[in-house]
Order: structure tokens, then sequence, then C-alpha cells
């Protein structure tokens, strides 16, 4: 049984680093998962509060609030400078127990914290929010590379920092030194996933590279692939697919799809027939012509006349296409791995040596 997080994380903690709680929901395990060298998934209703010691819960603040003030109404309560922040994080009602019922990400992190019990704003809570969140999506987007595919919503996690059943995004931050808590809240994500169930995970599961350029790279990609996977619907889907292989052919620059297809190519294809073909696929999913010199590529359509993918191609279909362009990015993807901590010329001389073996 992987330990409590203040003593897990407890060599970072006495560094000065503090320890970060995230909601994670829409993932399961039976016990606690290492994911990462710093990062840790407890399962919703696996950690308790003692060791935590939470000085400040919003839900009960507010409450705190209204006493001192008489009111019975916010607008009759008063506030000013730091408290006014803190108290806009009180009105979310968020109760440890909200956090401690769901999954929760655990990891140190670096942030000021003086700063954080005296804040310039409302919003520079909300940033530390979002930038904790990010640390963890840098992961949690490896894993739904790993474990989700374009067609299969239902399994994918939830972004990190949204409460399971509130509206609100919430992080807690614990300090060593001070041995206390203090739990943080406010409206930062606007959708949400609500089909399926989630991912069910366990093991170590998220993979490690040498930082570089290339790593560098593949990291923004992933972020755009978990993009892809959260669209609403499948012509959102197919865009944000189309973005993800243009920054793939050339992320430093913008190739026209008759130069930035071959290079995907070279990736997938294993024979001179396996090449010509994906070739052909991509004048179909972004733009050419038929004998009636009529345009009959998706992208085309799409981008260009304002039709929806569910407009040009069936249900079946339309899943044979994305899963195609996904797997197109996957490979590119995992050949980016291989070469994470080098330079991107590395990655363009591989992509010439493909293009030898298959006869281009």
């Amino acid at each position: 049984m992987i330990a409590d997080p203040t003593v897990f994380f407890g060599a970072a903690l006495t560094e000065g680093r503090k320890l970060c709680l995230l909601p994670m929901s829409r993932m399961h395990a039976e016990e606690p998962v290492w994911l990462a060298r710093e990062l840790l998934f407890y399962p919703a209703n696996t950690l308790s509060s003692a060791s935590l010691r939470v000085v400040w819960e919003p839900k009960r603040e507010l409450e705190d609030f209204f006493a001192r003030n008489h009111a019975v109404h916010p607008e009759f309560a008063t506030a000013e400078g730091a408290e006014l922040h803190w108290i806009k994080s009180a009105a979310t009602e968020v109760t440890v127990e909200d956090l401690l019922t769901g999954g929760l990400l655990a990891f140190p992190i670096d942030i000021d914290w003086d700063s954080f019990l005296a804040p310039d704003s409302h919003e520079a809570h909300l940033n530390l929010i979002s930038y904790a969140a990010a640390q963890a999506e840098k992961h949690m987007n490896q894993i739904r590379f790993d474990n989700c595919r374009i067609n299969t919503p239902e399994i994918l996690p939830e972004r990190a920092g949204l409460l399971e059943n509130k509206q609100f995004s919430a992080a807690l931050f614990y300090t060593q030194q001070d041995n206390e808590s203090y739990i943080i809240a406010g409206d930062l994500v606007r959708q949400r996933f609500v089909t399926g169930l989630g991912l069910e995970i366990c093991g170590a599961v998220v993979r490690t590279f040498p930082s570089g350029e290339v790593w560098n790279i593949t990291s923004h990609a992933l972020q755009m692939h978990t993009d892809a996977l959260e669209a609403p619907n499948d012509t959102a889907k197919f865009i944000n697919l189309i973005n993800l292989l243009d920054y793939l052919a050339a992320p430093s620059d913008y190739l026209p799809m008759a130069k930035a297809k071959g290079k995907i190519a070279r990736h997938v294809a294993k024979t001179r027939p396996e090449y010509d073909a994906i070739i052909e696929d991509f004048k179909f999913l972004t733009s050419a012509k038929n004998e009636d010199n009529q345009n009959f590529g998706l992208r085309h359509n799409i981008i260009h006349i304002g039709k929806r993918l569910e407009d040009l191609l069936n249900a079946s279909e339309r899943k044979e296409v994305l899963a195609r362009m996904d797997g197109y990015a996957r490979k590119v993807i995992e050949d980016l791995f291989k070469l994470s901590g080098q330079t991107w010329s590395d990655v363009e001389t591989m992509r010439s040596s493909k293009g030898n073996t298959l006869g281009l």
C-alpha cells in the first residue's frame, strides 16, 4: 500500500515544496497507483483528512464569515483585500469530503506560499489551480494517449482539478513547515464528460522519455491529441486531428498538405503500396476533385463549404475515418517518443531513411 502523500513525498516537502491534491474523476483503481516519478493517483475514499490538517475549507469558512458579519445573505456581508479573494473561494462551498470522496492526484509543487496566503485576486488562486492542473495534465495526456481511442469517449478520464459532483475545480495545498492544508476552488472548466464510467487503471502507467527538443514537440502533440479525444462531436474531432497531423508534419512551419501528407505517410507505411494508399487517403481527407471537377475532400467541404462531417459521412464511415486519422497520428507520435531526447533534424533524418526504404 502506498503511504500517505505527506509521507511519500516527505523528502520533497522538507526541501520547501508543497503538496498538491487535485480531484481526478472518471479514473478508477483498486488501490493507489504510482503514475509517474512524482505523481500518485488515489482512488475515491482512500485518503484521510487526518494527516492533511485542513485549516481552511470553503464551506466552513463561508459559514464562519456569515457568522462574523451577522449576515444571512452574501450581499449583507462585506470583505476587502485578501479576505475578499479567499471568500470568493469560500462561495463555492466545497468541502474536504468533496475532494476525498473522489479520485485524487497527489504531487509536490513549487509555489510562492506567501503569495498563496495573501493573493492579489481570486484569479490568482484560479491561476494556481490551472498551473497545478497543467503539471498533472502533462502526464494525463500520455495516459489518455496510451489507453483511450478517438471513438471511445466513454473511457476518457476527466480533466485534472474538476470535482466529480460539482461544477467547480478545486485544489488542496499542504505545507509541511506548518503542517496544515488549505482548499481553494472556483469555476474553471465548462465542459465535462457524462458518457461512460471512465478509465480503469492498474500499476505504473506513464512511460518516461528523455527530455529534448523532440520531447517538447511531442508533449504539445499529446495535448493536441487530448483535445481531439475530448472534442464534443465528430466534426470537431476531425478538425482537431487534421490540425494535429499538420503540426506533426512540420511543428515550426506551415506545409501545404501536398508535402505534409508524405511526411506523415513515411511513419505509417511499411511498403510502397501502403505509402501510395495513404497518400490517396489524404486526398480524400483533405482536398481532391472528381471527374466532374467537384471537390470531395472532407477538410475542404468542412472548412471552406461549412458542412459537418455528419453531413458528409454516415456513422460507420465517420468512425472509420476518425480511427484512421487517429492511427496516423499515433504512428508519428510513437516514432517521436523514440527520438525524444534529440533535435527535429534527427526526425527529418529518420524520415529520409524511411523514404529511402520505401523507394521514394
